[in-house]
């Protein structure tokens, strides 16, 4: 007979008016994607129902002072200010914090949070820890202060701020479970293994989306839509200053999502269908993208959109089960949730993180949601706006979206291809030691115009010429092959995308060799199962 099941590990994760939405919905997502047991408890008194940062509205499992006397394996803080700063007040929260501390349990906060509540309350004390960078003054003179985005201190943890969320989130999740469960968690999220390289987004047919200071923007949400990817959208469209609606299209205001996050919208969507939009941009999640499918009247708003050249977008499974059966995506390159790339009639762009296509962008999923939501803002604002909140949220590489071709290798290595311990008690899935291009200069090309003469000449031959020198830079780094030809070649010789023999050529043609190596084979019956080989010397017990 087999062994029963571990009992789940039990987390606290407090909420209050104020909390930032994404370091708390992040948290509370990964973790039950690892199996644990999260109570999810409002701070303010008698309110099960909080208002986050940037208009967000949550509601709590239930009240702070129900779980006065539970246990819990880890007690985790989300920043956010006021949150932070009620969470310093709450006595009965302090009480509940030192005394599982003082059990040698798990504890953890970031942003705001390790300074204003734990540093408070001594619990930092002779530790190492960081926070958000504008706080880093307001950690007492006992602590060892340092500027690390995942900071590991016996059983402390602390972070910096929303981008460095999922990260701190995948490392509580390998505290409580270990390495094991915490890869298993990661990779379904498609997380970049090295968070210092660049963003990017694959643009074609490139269109100005300047549609004013407050463009309207519309999110729809229902029962099953993916927590984290809808709140990542929201809180950074709204920290840009878009207006943005979220919109229920269940019968209340109030949905329980994917990972069971209660979720409060603004309108229903009856309400909602009264006025016009710039964009409407779908969460994914699969009831949630069901849900979108099935609307006749979120459906036919979108058209009403797609009809008047208007913006849109999808990400996750939304692309795949809502857009493309309704001939959303008709004439249109997108990408989805890599499991949906074959529903889509063209996969040729799948690979891409975000993909924009005139007036349609589309990209993976949770871990591609900051691309995509800055990628927006960039189109709508330009780019020092996306530059300037990357800074804000501690997100190395988002003001600089490069639009080449596939950028996309942190994807191909299998999201963590890379894993490498730092220290002694400090797993991270971003070790790694990268060079990180800078933008390749374009020569100038004349386009009817009158000759150039004197130093105009000279600065387009001298600019010709950086531009020859990249690109032979960047021939010389790819190799004969690059990723995009030789996953074209897997997939002809009967690798499709859900095939151990396509998962492993993920994993081995980040390496210029490998893929050399693979185009040597004669045919495609010897390379698919030089791929099963592979896959077995890997995996097979």
């Amino acid at each position: 007979m087999a062994s029963p099941s571990p009992p789940a590990k039990k987390v606290l994760v407090p909420i209050a008016n104020g909390t930032e939405p994404m370091e708390a919905v992040i948290t509370i997502d990964v973790l039950r994607r690892a199996g644990a047991d999260v109570a999810v408890a409002s701070v303010e008194p008698g309110a099960e129902q909080v208002a986050a940062a940037w208009g967000v509205k949550i509601a709590a499992d239930g009240l702070l002072s129900d779980l006065a006397d539970a246990e819990f394996d880890l007690i985790s803080l989300p920043g956010g200010m006021p949150g932070s700063s009620t969470f310093r007040d709450c006595k009965l929260l302090e009480s509940m914090v030192k005394k599982h501390t003082g059990k040698g349990k798990l504890y953890a906060a970031i942003c705001a949070a390790p300074a204003m509540a734990l540093g408070t309350w001594g619990l930092l004390n002779g530790l190492k820890a960081t926070c958000y960078p504008s706080f880093m003054d307001k950690l007492p003179s006992e602590v060892n202060a340092v500027e690390s985005r995942v900071q590991i201190d016996g059983k402390c943890v602390t972070s910096r701020g929303p981008g460095t969320a999922m990260e701190y989130s995948v490392v509580l999740v390998e505290q409580l479970y270990g390495k094991e469960k915490a890869e298993e968690v990661a990779g379904p999220m498609i997380m970049r293994p090295q968070h210092a390289v660049e963003f990017s987004m694959k643009e074609l047919n490139s269109t100005s989306w300047n549609v004013g200071e407050a463009p309207q923007i519309l999110v729809p949400i229902a029962n099953g839509t993916e927590e984290m990817e809808a709140i990542m959208i929201i809180d950074i469209l709204r920290r840009a200053k878009a207006n943005v609606v979220v919109v229920s299209i269940e019968e209340t205001l109030e949905i329980v999502a994917s990972r069971k996050v209660k979720m409060i919208a603004d309108v229903l969507l009856d309400d909602a269908l009264k006025q016009q939009y710039d964009l409407i941009l779908l969460p994914g999640g699969l009831g949630g993208a069901q849900a979108y499918a099935n609307s006749d009247k979120l459906i036919g708003l979108i058209k009403k959109q797609a009809e008047a050249n208007k913006l849109y977008g999808a990400i996750c499974a939304s692309p795949a089960i809502a857009l493309e059966p309704h001939g959303l995506l008709k004439g249109k390159k997108a990408t989805s949730y890599p499991a949906m790339w074959k529903k889509l009639s063209d996969q040729s762009e799948c690979l891409n993180r975000v993909v924009v296509d005139g007036n349609l962008i589309t990209s993976q999923g949770p871990g591609t949601s900051m691309e995509f939501s800055l990628a927006i803002v960039e189109k709508l604002f330009g780019r020092e706006r996306a530059l300037e909140l990357a800074k804000t949220m501690d997100i190395p590489g988002c003001g600089k979206f490069r639009e080449l071709g596939l950028q996309n290798e942190e994807e191909l290595t299998g999201c963590f291809g890379d894993i490498t311990t730092i220290g002694s008690d400090h797993w991270s899935p971003y070790a790694a030691n990268i060079i990180t291009s800078k933008r390749p200069a374009r020569p100038v090309q004349d386009k009817g115009k009158r000759c150039k003469i004197g130093t105009a000449l000279l600065i387009q031959e001298a600019i010709t010429n950086i531009a020859s020198s990249a690109k032979e830079y960047a021939s010389k780094r790819e190799g004969k092959y690059s990723i995009e030809q030789v996953m074209e070649v897997v997939l002809a010789c009967g690798a499709g995308y859900e095939t151990d023999e396509h998962y492993i050529a993920t994993k081995l043609f980040v390496k210029k060799e490998q893929r050399e190596m693979f185009m040597t084979l004669p045919s495609n019956e010897i390379r698919f199962n030089w791929l099963r080989r592979k896959y077995n010397d890997k995996y097979s017990k």
